[in-house]
């Protein structure tokens, strides 16, 4: 899997990688500046400061900072005066050390020197509000406590004087009750008094310890190194991603890619082995003089693996081969006359038969007419088929064309279906070492698994560029329904060299003129005797 896709594993996180650097290199850089207030409350009776009162007291100053009369006004000391306060509230973070009751204020801007003023002047300016409204406020609560003490120092003054008088009068019992009552009143105000002194002490004593509790112990400095966006960690990050992208994408890739590419493929999927792979032809190659080497030497691994897989075709008697396709336009018929020239080329003795009625191509490959061939055979007696082949460019090959020029049928496939087809190939393999059948592909004629079946085993040839698992087994299946027998399969326009250089120039036939392409006619010597030029076969990714 790693062979087959190394280019996507490879290029996803490349591609991936150079877009976030291009990315994140127009994204501006956003730097952090902070300050960090110490929260000192004033000490209780015995001097030590209560911790949970401080914390406390910390995370209500942590929410005040990030308040918008704060932000509003700091901003104005700034001269930021177009800044909104909610803009300023996206910039600004507060928040409380955890287990401290130290306030952490931090600002986020695209200039340092920015992010630094603005964490100076809204920490600033807090300590300026909360020191005005505690000053404020102690103020009021003096004022009032004074005029207590001196409301209840005018009590006192008038109690003195009543008793003054009552004591300057003469003893009575009613003059003595009145005394007593009066003393009582004295030392209630006397303890009023008392405790509203105490508590104007308290209070002087607090505020002159205020200006301490908010205490700036990290000061802002001007940041050097952005937060974000981090280029380095982004790239890394999205090449990360790239190769993860990658992964899935061949991993579901291979789960549902059902393309048959490889024998490995064939036999995981089909249970078929590979009998040759024929790989796309970059030149052409000459009856007499091949040049495509690598075509060659599939051909003669095919033409090696056919011999080995034909029961009997080493004793000598003629043996039937079908060579058919899934589909029409897979090379099937350049195939088999390829493979006729290959095993010509060992002394066999080889007839193709063109069976594609309705397809026909061997006539073309070969350069003869499509005239009295199969399917005059099939419809009239003959007593000796073999009257019918002509001889081809290629010495030991015979062919048996279609004949369909000029043939008017309805259905040209359905004369496969004829009870002479058999003897037909009977006669003619009688005639030969080994008799190759053209036959129609497997899905577009119904009659090709039938005559797949009169044979001794098939061929089955298959595109690589669009075989496809689910395409391919409806055609074993129907010629399994048959009776047909398949030797294997030959992967057809395969990519790259299929095999190895071969130790010998074999002849071969060409494999990369098209099909359609106009050849000379062979010429009659005076006397009938039939001569051919060098002929060239078609290649194999003609048409059919």
């Amino acid at each position: 899997m790693a062979k087959r896709w190394w280019y996507l594993l490879v290029l996803c996180p490349i591609v991936a990688g150079l877009a976030a650097f291009f990315i994140v290199q127009r994204i501006p850089s956003v730097y952090e500046a902070t300050e960090t207030v110490a929260v000192n409350p004033a000490t209780s009776v015995g001097g030590v400061a209560d911790v949970q009162t401080a914390q406390a007291l910390a995370d209500t100053y942590a929410e005040q900072m990030h308040a918008s009369p704060v932000l509003t006004a700091a901003a104005q000391s700034l001269g930021l005066s177009d800044t909104s306060a909610s803009s300023l509230s996206g910039m600004v973070q507060t928040r409380r050390v955890p287990n401290t009751s130290l306030v952490r204020l931090s600002v986020q801007a695209t200039d340092p020197g920015l992010a630094a003023q603005i964490t100076t002047a809204v920490v600033q300016t807090f300590i300026d509000q909360h020191a005005e409204g505690e000053g404020t406020r102690a103020t009021a609560t003096q004022n009032n406590l004074v005029g207590l003490i001196t409301q209840l120092q005018n009590n006192q003054d008038a109690l003195n004087q009543q008793l003054d008088g009552l004591r300057a009068e003469p003893a009575s019992p009613e003059r003595d009750a009145l005394i007593g009552r009066l003393q009582d009143q004295l030392t209630q105000v006397q303890t009023s008094q008392t405790a509203a002194s105490r508590g104007l002490q308290d209070l002087q004593l607090a505020a002159a310890r205020s200006g301490s509790e908010l205490t700036v112990v990290d000061p802002a400095t001007v940041p050097t190194t952005p937060v974000r966006p981090n280029r380095l960690l982004s790239v890394a990050m999205a090449v990360l991603f790239g190769f993860l992208a990658a992964l899935g994408i061949v991993w579901l890739t291979e789960q549902f890619d059902d393309r048959l590419r490889g024998a490995s493929d064939v036999l995981r999927a089909l249970q078929l082995p590979t009998l040759a792979r024929i790989p796309q032809s970059r030149s052409g190659i000459g009856a007499c003089n091949p040049s495509d080497s690598a075509v060659v030497a599939s051909f003669a691994v095919l033409r090696s693996n056919v011999l080995s897989a034909v029961p009997d075709v080493q004793s000598g008697r003629g043996r039937t081969i079908a060579v058919t396709s899934a589909f029409d336009g897979e090379g099937k018929s350049a195939v088999a006359a390829n493979l006729a020239a290959a095993l010509a080329h060992t002394g066999r003795s080889v007839v193709l038969v063109d069976a594609d009625l309705a397809r026909p191509a061997q006539a073309s490959l070969f350069n003869v007419k499509n005239e009295s061939g199969l399917a005059a055979l099939l419809m009239i007696a003959v007593k000796d088929a073999t009257d019918f082949v002509v001889p081809t460019c290629v010495e030991n090959v015979r062919l048996l064309v279609a004949g369909t020029t000029g043939f008017e049928s309805a259905e040209p496939a359905a004369l496969l279906m004829s009870k002479r087809l058999p003897e037909v190939l009977e006669q003619l393999a009688a005639k030969c070492d080994v008799l190759i059948v053209d036959a129609p592909a497997v899905l577009d004629c119904p009659e090709a698994a039938w005559l797949s079946a009169r044979t001794d085993g098939a061929l089955v040839v298959l595109d690589t560029r669009r075989a496809r698992t689910r395409t391919v087994e409806p055609a074993l299946a129907s010629l399994a329904d048959a009776g047909a027998a398949v030797f294997g399969v030959v992967l057809n326009r395969a990519r790259g060299r299929a095999v190895a250089e071969p130790r010998t120039q074999s002849q071969s036939v060409e494999q990369s003129q098209p099909a359609t392409e106009t050849r000379p006619a062979p010429s009659t010597r005076p006397g009938g005797e039939l001569v051919h030029r060098q002929g060239i076969v078609g290649p194999a990714t003609d048409g059919s």
